[in-house]
């Protein structure tokens, strides 16, 4: 057993090595690349987002080119000051000529959008309007569901009133109603 465990933690020594590897030399390559040419260039429509990327709300903000599908700019968190970051590397020539930004509800996109590129319009981005749409569109259902459920249950028990009409007391009329409408269910002959 402690053989077995103890190939087990060397294998998984291996792949951290191997995998700390790959991300030093990836870092390498993207750095070289990011040096022979200004991803932020000719930036006219973009998005904003942000994604998480570890367990425990570990967050990425993501800057896209609507015009190219590349991704432009990303770094670590998920505030004002992650944003500040993005219009302080894009500057305030370029952040001018924005005129389109695409992005969720996130107030802290919306703030430093309308700080640092007023004239750009905010749209907000499909995936996020048909949700809210749908959710609104439920919670509108289900009160209606609700009301009409209620109404229901009230017309029934009118007719069940008309239907006891010739009751002699109150307590035969509660008694009907509580057997069809309350969800009680006496044990009947026959039935199982």
């Amino acid at each position: 057993m402690a053989g077995s465990a103890h190939r087990s933690l060397d294998g998984r020594r291996a792949a951290a090595d191997q995998l700390a590897h790959r991300d030093r030399h990836l870092g390498r390559v993207v750095a070289d690349l990011a040096g022979r040419t200004d991803q932020l260039d000719g930036l006219r429509r973009i998005g904003i987002d942000e994604i998480a990327h570890r367990k425990g709300h570990r967050y990425l903000s993501v800057v896209v080119d609507h015009d190219t599908g590349r991704l432009v700019w990303a770094a670590a968190g998920r505030d004002t000051a992650t944003l500040h970051r993005f219009f302080d590397a894009l500057g305030e020539a370029r952040s001018a000529r924005l005129g389109h930004v695409s992005a969720d509800g996130a107030e802290w996109i919306h703030t430093v959008v309308a700080e640092r590129a007023p004239q750009a319009t905010l749209c907000l981005d499909p995936f996020h309007v048909v949700a809210w749409a749908t959710k609104a569109l439920d919670a509108v259902r289900r009160d209606l569901w609700n009301e009409l459920r209620s109404e229901a249950t009230n017309v029934h028990l009118r007719v069940l009133t008309r239907r006891a009409y010739g009751f002699h007391t109150p307590d035969a009329l509660i008694a009907m109603a509580m057997l069809t409408r309350g969800g009680l269910c006496p044990d009947l002959p026959g039935r199982t």
